[in-house]
């Protein structure tokens, strides 16, 4: 991707990437249209004996690609691209807070979204799915507590983005951040919310028009 001249970055889980690739990769692109960077995939995977089998728009830009290796190894990848994070039509996080402060790992080959970004992200994508502080704890408490003045600072920004709501965290206090996930009014309805434009019009009109397959596990 860095080298067709456009941005990318991990957004998380990368620790252990690339000799451990538990489940599908989320990462964020920027500089490059879905279009295009359909175009470089399917380039490099043929390049290097893979194959792209299958992609589904599963939100507006944003593309669920499935790559397997040609050959008898018929190892495979699941790459889970976006511009935007984006959920029920609705931009929760723009591309350019997503690439705010973006580093390259000691040892890695690929950019990861800053540790306040990826705080973020993990709490508006577990917010959104609605799931219970308890079950995102053990991720989400780590990435606070390695910059936790940075962290307030970024969720305080995007807590005041949304309407009607304004938030100011004195201190850089995990107890807060619990009690803002679990009470605050930006953060409850989005699990609830959903927001139909054109762009999600298309989008299930594609759907309907060229359906993506099945995905058959046995």
């Amino acid at each position: 991707m860095e080298k067709a001249g456009c941005r990318s970055l991990i957004l998380h889980g990368w620790k252990d990437m690339p000799e451990i690739i538990p489940s599908d990769i989320d990462f964020a692109v920027s500089g490059v249209s879905p279009d295009q960077y359909l175009e470089l995939l399917d380039r490099y995977c043929a390049q290097y004996g893979w194959e792209l089998v299958q992609v589904i728009e599963h939100e507006s830009d944003a593309l669920y690609a499935i790559c397997f290796q040609r050959g008898s190894q018929q190892s495979s990848i699941v790459l889970d691209v976006t511009w935007d994070y984006r959920r029920k039509g609705e931009v929760l996080i723009d591309n350019g807070t997503l690439f705010q402060g973006r580093w390259k790992p000691n040892g890695k080959s690929f950019f990861s979204a800053a540790k306040e970004v990826e705080f973020l992200y993990d709490f508006v994508k577990s917010a959104s799915k609605g799931k219970p502080i308890n079950e995102t704890r053990a991720r989400l408490k780590p990435l606070f507590e390695e910059s936790p003045d940075r962290c307030r600072k970024i969720l305080e920004t995007w807590l005041n983005q949304k309407p009607g709501v304004a938030h100011q965290l004195e201190e850089a206090c995990w107890s807060d951040i619990e009690k803002i996930y679990k009470s605050s009014s930006a953060v409850v309805r989005l699990s609830h919310s959903r927001r139909i434009r054109m762009r999600e019009i298309k989008l299930y009109l594609r759907r309907v028009m060229e359906p993506t397959g099945l995905i058959v596990s046995y």
